[in-house]
């Protein structure tokens, strides 16, 4: 027997066992990734379910990705307990799941706290195709979904407790974003709707629309966005939503930040240098900064760029650019770094504390 044919082929076993899974060329490995309420653990999930330290060391992989079919897309932590929720689900035609599962996890245990099942009758049923997931407060989680509707779980079963009404803005209008937030004690929630299909393809002049609505009274205002624009991203934090709006028009393409106060746009960042668009978005825990991702140049010579944005000056504080393709931002409690993932599942740490200790 050839000994070198055989060392040749251990050498190349051992290079695909300790390989990143990257099971779909077309898909993130890591779709969502968040900071817990003390900053001392990030949680990942999208192929694999997996909880760091500060410092990213690995310390607990609940789902290891094996056949790549299993994926979650979204997770969202308890405010105030070492617990967070995500979705586990199958993928079927189209991308629709067949199953799907809904999960808490509690990072000082190893195994799965509380989980519900739903079948893919059920889901169907249910339209339940997730978008995000929101941890309100002991009892209740937010399930909204692409469709549009959103779900209020039980935090303490994972069942649907009732549904949430997402209604258009108007009736040629859908829904594409939904996000919760707390303001002096009430709950809001913000719809970014957009205009649909048919009045692009009669040639309408529509535009799309960010509605918040006070949960408790319904009481709800409307920021409009120039004509034939979409809402590509959405983040809150603090009285201010960041609004990316994209144009097929190269000067239309900006981010606006929205306050919520007043109903009117505070600062404008000019995009329309980001070929790409925006991949993520997060908030610096004062509301002052805030940071996202875009993808700049054209062709070849596309490269990832983070941009930090100062919210009270509407000016750029800093940009940082590498060949990487950075996905998923989030900014740690204590404002020092911003945890980031790229598209092929590695994590890394960018120090951004000398925004601190400027004295900003």
């Amino acid at each position: 027997m050839n000994f070198r044919w055989i060392g040749l082929l251990f050498a190349l076993l051992m290079i695909l066992t300790i390989a990143p899974q990257t099971a779909h060329a077309g898909t993130p490995t890591i779709s969502d990734i968040a900071w817990s309420y003390d900053g001392t653990l990030l949680a990942t999930v999208g192929y694999s379910i997996i909880v760091y330290d500060r410092f990213l060391i690995p310390l607990i992989e609940y789902d290891e990705a094996t056949s790549g079919i299993h994926f979650s897309s979204s997770l969202s932590w308890h405010p105030t307990e070492p617990q967070f929720v995500t979705d586990r689900f199958d993928r079927g035609y189209l991308d629709f799941p067949t199953s799907e599962r809904f999960i808490i996890y509690d990072a000082r245990l190893t195994d799965v706290f509380v989980e519900a099942y739903y079948t893919e009758e059920e889901l169907q049923a249910l339209g339940l195709r997730l978008n995000s997931l929101t941890w309100v407060d002991d009892d209740t989680i937010y399930v909204d979904t692409y469709f549009p509707t959103t779900y209020r779980l039980s935090a303490e079963t994972l069942q649907i407790v009732d549904e949430l009404a997402t209604p258009a803005i108007t009736e040629d209008q859908r829904v594409t974003h939904i996000q919760f937030y707390d303001l002096n004690d009430h709950l809001y929630v913000a719809y970014a709707s957009v205009p649909d299909y048919r009045s692009y393809r009669n040639g309408e002049n529509t535009h799309p629309t960010l509605r918040v609505m006070d949960i408790i009274s319904g009481e709800m205002t409307d920021t409009a966005f120039p004509e034939n624009t979409v809402i590509g991203n959405l983040s809150y934090l603090g009285g201010h939503f960041a609004v990316e709006i994209r144009s097929s028009v190269a000067t239309l393409n900006y981010l606006a930040l929205v306050d919520v106060q007043t109903n009117t746009i505070s600062c404008r960042f000019d995009l329309n240098a980001m070929t790409g668009g925006l991949s993520d978005m997060s908030w610096r825990f004062d509301n002052r900064y805030l940071a996202y991702i875009s993808l700049g140049g054209q062709g070849s010579n596309q490269n990832w760029v983070l941009t930090v944005v100062d919210a009270e000056s509407c000016e750029s504080a800093m940009t940082l650019s590498g060949d990487e393709s950075l996905y998923q931002i989030a900014w740690h409690p204590d404002g020092t770094v911003i945890a980031a993932s790229t598209w092929g599942g590695e994590l890394q740490l960018i120090d951004v504390s000398m925004l601190l200790e400027s004295g900003e």
